[in-house]
Formats: C-alpha cells, sequence, structure tokens
C-alpha cells in the first residue's frame, strides 16, 4: 500500500513524508496505515527495502501563505 511521498530529510536516516490525500492513489491510506508505531518500507531500485517506523508527525495548512494579496 501506498501511504505518501518522500518531501525531505532532516539527515541520513529521518525523512519526512507527505501523506497522500483522498484522491491521490487508490486506494486512499486509512489512519491506521500511517499512525504511530507503524513500520513502513520503502522499495529500492535493486529489489532492496528500506525499513521504518512512524514517530512524529507535523501538521502542515499548504493554504496558510494564500490568504490574499499583502501589503509590501
Amino acid at each position: 500500500m501506498l501511504v505518501g511521498k518522500i518531501v525531505s530529510s532532516n539527515s541520513h536516516v529521518e525523512y519526512l513524508c507527505q501523506v497522500y490525500g483522498a484522491g491521490e492513489v487508490d486506494p486512499a491510506p486509512e489512519p491506521a496505515d500511517y499512525g504511530f508505531g507503524t513500520f513502513v518500507a520503502l522499495e529500492q531500485v535493486d529489489g532492496g527495502h528500506l525499513v521504518g517506523v512512524i514517530y512524529d508527525t507535523t501538521l502542515v495548512n499548504p493554504e496558510f501563505g494564500s490568504m490574499g494579496p499583502r501589503l509590501s
């Protein structure tokens, strides 16, 4: 199951993933698929996998910067 896409990295062992929303993939991930303590894996080109665990969340509002025109 696809949960999201890697959007950033804080180090060589810590990656940030943006969880797919409704309509981006079929089927859309359920909250239980990306809850704390959930094991996840990234498939590599050579057929191997990188394995990790979800341990933190950050809520980001993509509409925050588009509140309308600003005075400069």
